[in-house]
């Protein structure tokens, strides 16, 4: 059997996995889809959180509302540029960044005040309700109360 084939035990995503961790044109078509699946769905949502409206994007970007529904939705490959300029007229920042090994290289400067939390912070912060930010902040706010540290800026 190729192993381009999904085999019928398992599952596809794990199938999909293991042949992108093992061909590297594999891995590559997989981080480019990544790239185009989460994407528009980020923009979507940067625009929402903005209260902002395509039209509303289009007009501060300079862009046509049918590029800016375009960018929201999967299948589309928009210019870095466009990215940008969507990006910046909702207000937001994009950050990037390079991962060699345990190594983040910044690839834009918000990429430097970012940082990535591991799973289990994520999952703290659900199960009691809270923003992985407001969850963090907790934690180091009792740290200090703790040490007795005067509050932070």
């Amino acid at each position: 059997m190729s192993q381009h084939i999904p085999p019928e035990d398992g599952t596809f995503l794990e199938w999909l996995d293991q042949l992108a961790s093992s061909d590297s044109e594999a891995r590559q078509a997989a981080l480019d889809e990544e790239v185009h699946l989460y994407l528009p769905a980020a923009l979507r949502r940067a625009r929402e959180a903005s209260g902002m409206t395509q039209e509303m994007v289009a007009e501060a970007s300079g862009l046509r509302q049918s590029a800016v529904s375009r960018m929201e939705r999967t299948g589309h490959n928009p210019t870095m540029a466009s990215v940008m300029r969507y990006v910046d007229a909702v207000g937001a920042e994009l950050a990037m960044n390079i991962v060699v090994g345990e190594q983040q290289i910044p690839a834009t400067r918000s990429a430097e005040r970012t940082i990535s939390l591991p799973s289990e912070i994520l999952e703290r912060a659900a199960a009691r309700g809270l923003t992985p930010r407001a969850y963090v902040l907790g934690c180091i706010a009792r740290d200090d109360a703790r040490q007795g540290v005067a509050g932070r800026p």
